[in-house]
């Protein structure tokens, strides 16, 4: 029951998924792959405190494992419960980092504004593309634009092209129009449409440097 529910949720057949995921669950009520994937399906179909429902019912089998809670926090993040995805997670930080609590955390810390205990997870961060909106808006938050221009530079000379639309627009935030577009000239926002529409969308006011860049 499982693998084909499972399958019906990797094709995004939540419904049907749903079926076989439940049945798996009377066989083995601890099956937590098929709690976690029933969960994500309620949120995918818009159903989230069901989704948030199915995960406090079962948030006792996660509690032992450091990349169970992992998961068990990222659902409550999909079912945009951030205060219990927040608890969760800081829970399977301590008892082990990983990439991937980081990287949620960060999120959850975002989402509900916490942009100190943002930052602290951020100075742990590898780079990851896409975390570079959340990013650039925590300089934002801040105030720290040259601190933005600084990081996008190190990520885009590092060769992640997808830093390129948040390095100009840090560089517009940090500098005057004519400074910002000397340090810009020759990055490539290519093939970047839906990036380069949130730059537009934060920095109307520089549409020279973005026209310059696009040409």
């Amino acid at each position: 029951c499982r693998m084909l529910g499972s399958a019906f949720f990797d094709s995004a057949l939540y419904e049907k998924s749903a079926v076989f995921l439940k049945k798996a669950l009377e066989r083995n009520p601890e099956d937590t792959v098929s709690i976690l994937r029933l969960s994500a399906g309620s949120a995918r179909m818009n159903k989230k405190q069901e989704a948030c429902g199915i995960l406090r019912k079962y948030k006792t089998l996660f509690q032992d494992s450091p990349a169970l809670l992992c998961e068990l926090g990222a659902g409550f993040y999909e079912c945009d419960s951030y205060a219990e995805a927040e608890e969760t997670l800081v829970r399977a930080d301590r008892k082990e980092q990983s990439e991937k609590t980081d990287r949620l955390l960060f999120l959850v810390y975002m989402r509900q504004k916490k942009f100190r205990e943002a930052k602290e997870i951020f100075l742990r961060l590898q780079p990851q593309p896409e975390l570079f909106r959340e990013i650039y808006e925590l300089f934002e938050n801040q105030g720290d634009f040259s601190g933005a221009f600084s990081y996008f530079e190190k990520v885009y000379s590092a060769g992640i092209q997808e830093a390129g639309p948040f390095l100009a627009l840090s560089a517009c935030g940090a500098y005057s129009e004519e400074h910002a577009l000397s340090l810009v000239s020759g990055i490539d926002i290519s093939a970047q449409e839906e990036n380069l529409i949130f730059m537009l969308g934060k920095c109307r006011v520089y549409e020279r440097v973005f026209d310059h860049l696009s040409t």
